[in-house]
């Protein structure tokens, strides 16, 4: 090996010194950075913004020490300094080393041979190990440091987070009050929403049957915890106590106490709301011919967190006067897994199986994920689709006009009582919780279904439309009220009270007459749903059935106006030629009148002129 080629190899030595140097000057100075401040912290506690700022700030120490260090041995880079550092290490060679590897000099072969008789390589180990021996020898102090920290205080340094004001020997309990204390909030995991940890919250709201635990420092068996009614166990933690829960559907406070010393929470449940669904197509109910061809169903779907499936809800009637048939089904059921969705079928009319005068109604329903309280359902508004009879069109066409808000109630509550029936039918087959749970789903139906009774009461006595149509409560205290005192208070909202009410005078009105029989629909539909809350589809039918012989009785009460002209009537002349009742018709008797004489045409009819200018009956023969 040659003299440079030995110069070399010590150099490539130097920098794996040098650079393994460095990095341990980097990592005793971060250590003792981290057990300055993670003593600091313990002493007297740092709020989470400074702790934040540790360990950037360590990495900027560690890394300025390092890059001092590398730029102080930046000269290990040059062979001629590598050898002036060997030069140093063993003096007998006398700059021979730096003459050798000076490329002006021409070197005598007895020159080269001195050199490659010297051996450099033990001093050179010795030099790297002194320069890796100072930092190894404080790494060790501020490892023993770190290890003396009370638990806690380095992680509370090196990974901050919210909820860690319950680690270290700073966390301890205040003598007049129950602090500090965490919450921890894990929300249902149909929700897919990321956990919480608030820390000294006054309120904590989450979404209904998500997991609630409220943590604190001390002695769990001081800890008495009472939710609402409810007396809870306080469990001991490594730290302290806690409390668990789940959150239930109604506001409630946590009353936390040690001793004499109490502390309030408001526990403020997040209602998941139910689907939302519009109907896009069709746009209004539509009258067919025949029920022959397509008919195109879109609606758009929103929930909260996340749709699981949508589908359309149709219901049949058939048949007139005392005797109708009802079937119902479901078509186009599609999955969603979103938040938002789109329902688009192609419904055919034909396997449908529909007849003159049959009604469809179709509706679209989305269900959410909803596994704590629900599934929701959500439902949009109702089409109906009727096939006309053959004799309608031997009648006056009336032009299309929507359907009156009875007609819609009075659909709507007939489908109402006929799942009530069937979920009568179906209780033996339903475990417990399904059986409430579905009652509960038509309590929320029969709920909205009362509100649109109730605001079609409140636009027809009011004539006003608004944010007041849309608050059912707004309506208790109008539907306990007699007809006249709700027309009366009508009167004054409308401010039109002059004189008196000329619908309370003489027999009833058609005002009365239409919303007497709604008001006692929607008193009807009231207890039906708390029924139906409850569980007890059969305690709920006999309202139901009221509320839909009330409605009935509103729709008789209704007058129909027609919209400019009516059209020309169109009769089948073939058809009702020569089919009329004629056996109790008899011809009348007729006399004969007198003759009169008449020259000619022109004569004629100058006589039957003379016999009417004087009122004489002969002039009709």
């Amino acid at each position: 090996m040659t003299t440079r080629q030995r110069v070399r190899r010590t150099r490539a030595a130097l920098v794996v010194a040098t650079v393994l140097s460095a990095v341990m000057w980097a990592g005793m100075t971060g250590l003792a950075f981290l057990a300055t401040v993670g003593g600091f912290d313990a002493w007297v506690g740092l709020s989470r913004e400074l702790r934040l700022l540790v360990v950037p700030a360590g990495l900027i120490v560690a890394g300025t020490v390092a890059l001092i260090v590398m730029v102080r041995n930046r000269g290990i880079w040059s062979e001629r300094h590598v050898a002036l550092w060997v030069e140093r290490q063993q003096p007998t060679l006398a700059y021979r080393l730096v003459t050798v590897l000076d490329p002006a000099v021409s070197i005598a072969p007895a020159l080269e041979t001195q050199v490659r008789n010297v051996r450099w390589t033990k001093p050179a180990l010795q030099s790297m190990a002194r320069g890796a021996g100072i930092p190894l020898v404080g790494i060790v102090p501020a490892l023993v440091v770190v290890a003396l920290l009370p638990s806690g205080a380095l992680e509370r340094v090196t990974t901050p987070r919210v909820g860690d004001i319950l680690i270290g020997p700073n966390a301890l309990p205040v003598p007049d009050a129950i602090a500090p204390i965490v919450v921890s909030i894990t929300p249902p995991a149909y929700t897919r929403l990321e956990p919480r940890i608030l820390e000294e919250p006054r309120t904590v709201s989450a979404v209904q049957g998500s997991r609630i635990i409220v943590g604190g420092v001390g002695d769990a068996e001081t800890i008495r915890a009472l939710m609402g009614d409810v007396q809870l166990t306080a469990s001991r933690t490594e730290r302290g106590w806690q409390v668990d829960f789940t959150m239930e559907g109604e506001p409630v406070t946590l009353v936390l106490s040690r001793g004499a010393i109490q502390r309030v929470l408001g526990l403020e449940p997040i209602a998941d709301s139910l689907p939302l669904v519009t109907l896009v197509v069709p746009q209004r109910d539509t009258v067919v011919r025949e029920a022959v061809g397509q008919l195109q169903f879109e609606a758009e779907v929103r929930d909260d967190y996340r749709v699981r499936a949508t589908w359309i809800e149709y219901i049949i009637s058939a048949g007139q006067g005392e005797s109708y048939s009802f079937r119902s089904g479901v078509l186009g059921r599609q999955a969603v897994g979103q938040p938002t969705g789109t329902l688009s079928h192609l419904l055919s009319l034909e396997s449908l199986g529909l007849g003159p005068g049959d009604l469809v109604h179709l509706r679209a329903v989305a269900e959410d994920n909803n596994d704590v309280s629900g599934p929701g359902r959500g439902v949009s508004e109702t089409r109906t689709l009727r096939v006309a009879r053959s004799r309608e069109y031997d009648s006056i066409s009336v032009e299309v006009l929507p359907p009156v808000p009875a007609d819609s109630s009075l659909l709507s509550q007939r489908l109402l009582i006929m799942l009530a029936e069937a979920l009568i039918d179906e209780r033996t087959a339903l475990a417990p919780d399904t059986f409430m749970r579905e009652s509960r789903r038509l309590g929320q139906d029969q709920t909205a279904l009362r509100r649109q009774v109730a605001e079609v009461i409140f636009v027809r006595l009011t004539g006003e439309e608004g944010e007041h149509a849309h608050d059912a409560a707004e309506f208790q205290d109008l539907a306990q009220m007699s007809p006249q005192e709700v027309l009366a208070a009508a009167e004054a909202a409308t401010d039109d009270g002059a004189g008196d009410a000329i619908d309370f005078h003489g027999d009833e009105s058609p005002v009365v007459a239409i919303n007497r029989p709604l008001l006692e629909a929607y008193n009807a539909m009231w207890d039906a749903a708390s029924e139906l809350n409850l569980g007890d589809p059969d305690a709920a039918l006999p309202y139901m059935y009221v509320a839909l012989e009330a409605i009935q009785r509103a729709r008789a009460a209704e007058r129909i106006y027609l919209r400019g002209s009516p059209p020309r009537v169109v009769i089948d002349l073939d058809q009702v030629r020569l089919v009329g009742e004629r056996d109790d018709v008899r011809p009348g008797d007729r006399s004969n009148g007198t003759a009169v004489a008449v020259g000619g045409h022109g004569d004629r009819l100058m006589a039957i002129v003379e016999l009417l200018a004087t009122g004489d009956a002969r002039a009709a023969d």
